[in-house]
């Protein structure tokens, strides 16, 4: 399930004393093998407030993806592990979540999208996103 923030943003609010239109996106549920998904794209200044990623495998074959838009492009931010707090590590039952742990900010834009590599099984991953526009 996707959620287009440019046609449908949660409305307008004051914060700190400028307007702000803030937007939520979500994505749960199977990801189709060797499947990349768009999530969130936009092409105006955005702020990531909170993420949170989820998925079923320990394995690296569902990916995620942060870009930054330079104006022409969508760019790969390069992160490591440090921008994340791992929340859920449970190899047991292949249960994995990670949350956001410091606001991102994207003066032209961001697109993020999830990415299953696998080319035999299908995963389940879950994406939520709580961000606006500045």
């Amino acid at each position: 399930y996707n959620v287009n923030p440019e046609t449908n943003p949660i409305p307008t609010k004051l914060v700190n004393g400028v307007y702000n239109e803030s937007f939520f996106v979500s994505r749960v549920g199977d990801l189709a093998i060797s499947t990349r998904e768009t999530v969130l794209e936009t092409i105006q200044p955005t702020v990531i407030d909170l993420m949170d990623f989820a998925n079923n495998t320990s394995s690296n074959n569902i990916q995620l993806y942060i870009q930054h838009y330079n104006g022409t492009s969508y760019v790969d931010i390069g992160f490591g592990n440090e921008i994340f707090n791992v929340k859920v590590f449970d190899t047991t039952n292949n249960k994995f979540k990670f949350s956001l742990n410091q606001k991102l900010y994207f003066p032209k834009g961001v697109r993020i999208q999830v990415e299953n590599k696998s080319a035999a099984t299908v995963l389940k991953t879950g994406l939520r996103i709580y961000g606006r526009y500045y």
